[in-house]
């Protein structure tokens, strides 16, 4: 993005401002939650390096490209949190659990940073809101990165009343609400022009299953 001349890097400005939203998120969920506040930022001094260099070298070994990956950043950060807690134990995996519930915030913020680069644009479109990148296409196309983020932050906050009374399912549930939403916010990608599915869609879908069937196996355990 190019402001009075001078190049303007918005895609990682986005990037790190995510980064920052969550970790303001998780430092202040964690510090209600009692745990010592040292603790707290060698853990978030932890999963910011984790996320972003992690994401980046697995993206550069799969397709030799230097971009981010939404699913490989959020596997790194939940792989990052579940070590911490073996190494530092916390009550009921709260490391994990307010890293996950920092998921859609930290999407959600990031995908702005995709709508003003001009990357994962949506289908043709040319109704109301529509975007034209004059360095891509060149064609109207449909915001999807807005409504993406529009979505995630709203699940964000939706799934923090949720956590106030389901906290224990919280985790489950969290990766059930935004594997579906990716799914379904896919299709208006322009990648659906040529693909019945995407990769972002198997992945979706995949984690529905087990996590589906990993909530029935307990319920029926418990019973």
């Amino acid at each position: 993005m190019t402001i009075n001349q001078i190049k303007f890097p918005i895609y990682m400005t986005c990037i790190i401002l995510a980064f920052i939203g969550a970790c303001v998120f998780i430092y202040k969920y964690l510090m209600n939650k009692k745990i010592k506040k040292k603790d707290i930022l060698l853990y978030v001094s932890m999963i910011v390096p984790f996320g972003l260099l992690g994401s980046l070298i697995v993206c550069y070994i799969i397709d030799k490209n230097m971009g981010l990956s939404s699913y490989i950043g959020c596997f790194v950060l939940i792989l990052t949190s579940i070590f911490y807690e073996k190494v530092n134990p916390s009550k009921n995996l709260e490391y994990v659990r307010c890293t996950m519930l920092s998921m859609p915030l930290l999407y959600g913020i990031s995908k702005l940073g995709c709508f003003f680069a001009g990357c994962c644009y949506g289908l043709p479109y040319n109704g109301l809101f529509s975007v034209t990148y004059s360095s891509g296409l060149n064609i109207p196309l449909f915001p999807i990165q807005l409504l993406e983020s529009l979505v995630f932050i709203g699940l964000f906050i939706g799934l923090l009343f949720i956590n106030k009374k389901h906290s224990k399912n919280i985790i489950s549930i969290t990766i059930i609400v935004c594997a579906f939403a990716k799914f379904a916010l896919d299709f208006l990608r322009y990648d659906h022009l040529t693909k019945v599915i995407t990769t972002n869609q198997i992945i979706s879908l995949m984690l529905l299953f087990i996590v589906i069937v990993n909530m029935i196996r307990k319920k029926l355990l418990n019973k």
